[in-house]
């Protein structure tokens, strides 16, 4: 009885680690940082996006660039769909895109829930390199290129900022 009590004890105790382990995995190095007023987090008080989140994440659009030309082919995560993972708060109203060197734009929530707003990491298949704006840059579709203007396209972005 005492052998079959601690079978059922270790099977239950292996059940909770097991369990534990479901929940989502470490975070890698951040690829790109998302702060501010945000429901959901994976490290302290931010979400932090590495290879394996963008990978998952990630959608293939072809943008026509103002910068680059016509027919670019990214790959990156929409800002809808970064939306809908980290679940911003009900009186967030802009997305602050921030580059390394301090520089910023504001995309309207609401835009960025309805536009093709894409966070590019990838161009024709690879890493977006730091000689064409990577690891991150924001692209528009040709929707929202209609409302952003062009200086609101951005290189080098490290940050995404709901406020």
């Amino acid at each position: 009885m005492r052998k079959s009590i601690f079978i059922l004890i270790s099977i239950l105790v292996l059940a909770a680690m097991l369990a534990g382990c479901a929940q989502e995995s470490e975070v890698g190095d951040a690829v790109l940082t998302i702060t501010g007023d945000i429901g959901k987090t994976n490290s302290g008080e931010k979400y932090v996006f590495d290879e394996a989140r963008f990978e998952e994440h990630s959608v293939d659009l072809v943008i026509n660039d103002v910068w680059m030309g016509d027919g670019q082919e990214y790959k990156g995560v929409l800002l809808s769909d970064i939306i809908d993972i980290v679940k911003p708060g009900s009186d967030v109203t802009t997305v602050s895109v921030v580059a390394v060197d301090g520089k910023s734009a504001d995309v309207a929530i609401e835009d960025a829930k309805n536009m093709d707003i894409l966070m590019v990491h990838y161009l024709s298949g690879e890493i977006l390199g730091d000689d064409v704006g990577g690891p991150v840059k924001i692209a528009f579709g040709a929707d929202a290129q209609e409302v952003y203007p062009d200086e609101s396209w951005m290189w080098w972005v490290a940050e995404l900022k709901f406020k």
